[in-house]
This record gives C-alpha cells, structure tokens and sequence, in this order.
C-alpha cells in the first residue's frame, strides 16, 4: 500500500521530469566520445575543437571519453577528479587529476565547483570555452542546490550528464518526491539556458532501473547532452507553425 501511494504521488512528477529532459534540439553534426557501451557520450561535434578545458567528474577507470576527446582537440586541457581512486587508469596527454569530488560545499574531500574553477585556473570568462562531463553518482543534484555552482553549471557551453533521479545520497526513500520536485527544478532552469539535443536512458538495471506505469516508464539513469544557448544564436528548433492563433495550441497526445 505505501509502495502504491508512494508511485501514485511520483507519477505526475516522473511525467514532468520526462517532458523536461525530451531532446528540443536536433542536431546533425553529433558524434560518441568513448568506448562502446557504457562509457561514452554524445556530443556536438563541431563544437569540440574551440573548447580549451574540460571538466571531468568521476572517473573510476574508464578515461576513454577523456581520450577521444583530446584526440579531436589536442589543444585542450583536462583536469579530471574521482575522490574514489588514486589516479588515472592511464596518462592522458595536456591531463591533470585530483583525488578530490565535487559537492555542495567544500572540505579535505569535496570542493565547491567555484573552488575546483579557482584551483586550476579557469575565470568565468572561459566557461564558454569549457566542456562539462559529470558522471558522479547522485552527487549531481547536491552539486545543483548549490547556488553559486549551479549558477555556474549554466554559464559552461556544452555538458554530457549522467542524472539519477531515483537516488538519494543522504535522507530516506520516503523524501524522494520532494527530491523530485526539486530536480524538476533544476532542469527547468537548465532547460531555460540550455539546449537538450540528445537522451539515452541507462539500462545497466535491467527492468528494475525503470518505473512503469500503464501509459509511460519512467527510467531511473539517464545520460542527456546539453548545449548552451548562447552557442547557437541563430537557430530554429521548430519549423511548424501554429495554425490558428485565436485557439489553443494542444501538441501533447499522450495521457
């Protein structure tokens, strides 16, 4: 019974989520950094070669994303943190690594995305020369309820994100829908300065990586690519025009 109640309160939150994080941007030039399968990323390709520093959170001992990228920029610097390992599963040219993460606020472990951005020598000034890859586990969303680094996040060009919306790295399950909330939030935001151009739910859990409901499945990892607006001045998201403007205009058919 609280299962049910629990899902039947999600539902219009997971629903929410899913129409925030569908692509609004199609783009031709898109290519995979890293390995096959899990591990790699979809990217804007012609965006790659202005990029003078990539970001890199969570590591483990996979670089493969990192190395394909500095194969189509040699020119950029890497800096990569993982507080999880000792150092990277191998050298990767113009790279540097911290055994440190990235948190809400800073200690001897995590720093603060503004502290990291002080520490290796990027001004805001260049986030718009800068890629973000985040793949942290959760820790995302604890990243984002910082204001100063959330405010941040929206000024980089371009991001490959992994989400976990199901994942709750501190508190109990049962504050999940106020989480969600919140995380709707946060895209919302993120949506407003960035366009989403591509969405690929991990299935790494099987079934039990997704929530189902009789009209929609709700995925609980998903990796989205995200490009600044400030990018792409001119561009046109939808050709289609409304046909009469004195009624509403209804484009959602699903329940």
């Amino acid at each position: 019974m609280i299962k049910y109640l629990f899902n039947y309160f999600s539902k219009p939150l997971y629903r929410k989520i899913l129409d925030l994080v569908i692509p609004d941007l199609i783009l031709s030039d898109k290519i995979r950094l890293g390995k096959q399968n899990d591990g790699g990323y979809v990217i804007a390709k012609s965006n790659v070669s202005k990029y003078k520093y990539l970001l890199s959170f969570g590591i483990s001992n996979d670089v493969s994303f990192e190395k394909d990228f500095v194969k189509n920029n040699p020119n950029c610097r890497i800096f990569c943190f993982d507080p999880t390992v000792d150092s990277l599963p191998e050298q990767i040219e113009n790279a540097n690594f911290y055994k440190i993460g990235i948190d809400s606020k800073s200690n001897s472990e995590y720093k603060t995305l503004k502290d990291i951005l002080s520490m290796v020598g990027i001004c805001e000034s260049d986030l718009k020369y800068t890629f973000l890859k985040m793949d942290i586990e959760g820790y995302e969303w604890r990243v984002f309820s910082h204001f100063e680094s959330f405010r941040i996040i929206n000024k980089i060009d371009q991001i490959a994100l992994e989400l976990h919306f199901k994942y709750i790295t501190h508190g109990t399950k049962y504050e999940l829908p106020l989480e969600l909330f919140k995380r709707a939030r946060y895209l919302k935001t993120l949506k407003e300065n960035f366009y989403f151009y591509n969405l690929h739910a991990n299935n790494c859990f099987g079934l039990e990586g997704f929530t189902r409901y009789h009209k929609f499945q709700f995925p609980h990892v998903v990796e989205i690519s995200l490009l600044n607006k400030n990018s792409l001045t001119d561009v046109v998201i939808d050709l289609n025009q409304v046909c009469n403007p004195e009624k509403p205009d209804i484009q959602k058919f699903y329940l």
